[in-house]
């Protein structure tokens, strides 16, 4: 509320719609929490978490039409997006285009074309399940879909690479784009190198170890 107010009072503030917008996505993460299937969803709760994700969506839109040429307020406006694509998949390319925007505003920043990256994992993890469908047509639309998408995370991150050799976060997603890929060999390849260099990183050690046992039951 206080963040709310604060946006009220400076409507020409950039940095209150951004911060705002960042405070109702993690209300709406909170409100997502609570939630153990769909029969815990009452009409109420429904109501009250769209209001929630409408209003992160304008707050961030509010905040790059102020200042659009500010990255940081694209990268907010991408990340609302972004964590909005399990719930509603159309969010996804308003994901893309935001992050899009961010890194023509500051091509050489590894950890935009990252979160870059990780948005068009997201969007290709949220087609993948029609690429099972009944329908052979649109199994195959969706299927070219997935592997464009993955196609799009790779020359993220590889760009990342690219601009800092040893960035990890790209270095792990690539892995990871690998294994959606089917290139299991690859995938632990590339993060068997990134654990010889975060050796303290549980995360990846607990990947890695998630996709010896894949190759374990798939060989």
């Amino acid at each position: 509320s206080s963040l709310d107010r604060a946006a009220t009072l400076n409507r020409f503030n950039d940095t209150y719609y951004r911060t705002l917008s960042e405070g109702l996505l993690m209300q709406v993460s909170d409100q997502l929490e609570v939630i153990t299937n769909t029969d815990t969803l009452t009409t109420d709760s429904e109501q009250y978490i769209q209001s929630l994700v409408a209003a992160a969506v304008n707050a961030s839109a509010t905040a790059t039409e102020l200042s659009p040429n500010n990255v940081a307020n694209w990268l907010t406006r991408g990340l609302v997006y972004r964590e909005l694509v399990p719930i509603q998949g159309s969010a996804a390319e308003f994901a893309l285009e935001s992050f899009g925007r961010a890194v023509v505003l500051e091509p050489a920043n590894p950890s935009h074309w990252t979160e870059f990256g990780k948005a068009y994992l997201v969007a290709a993890d949220a087609v993948q399940p029609l690429t099972a469908a009944e329908n052979k047509e649109a199994a195959t639309k969706a299927q070219n879909s997935f592997n464009n998408l993955l196609e799009g995370a790779e020359s993220a991150f590889n760009t990342a690479v690219e601009l800092k050799s040893n960035y990890a976060p790209a270095h792990f997603q690539l892995g990871v784009v690998y294994q959606r890929q089917g290139r299991l060999d690859d995938s632990i390849g590339k993060l068997e190198s990134v654990a010889q260099y975060n050796t303290l990183d549980v995360g990846v050690h607990f990947e890695l170890g998630l996709l010896y046992l894949q190759r374990n039951i798939t060989g």
